[in-house]
């Protein structure tokens, strides 16, 4: 998430710190984007 230019450089500062709630948070995250596309796609009708 810190977006660095080079991906290897945050995996190796920060990937090891992710938690459990990182995690559970960018599931909700996912399925509320999720949830929005499948109401859009009800919305056009397709």
């Amino acid at each position: 998430m810190m977006r660095h230019a080079d991906i290897r450089t945050t995996m190796n500062i920060y990937g090891d710190v992710v938690t459990d709630e990182m995690t559970t948070a960018g599931a909700k995250v996912v399925r509320l984007a999720f949830q929005g596309i499948g109401a859009q796609t009800e919305r056009n009708g397709s």
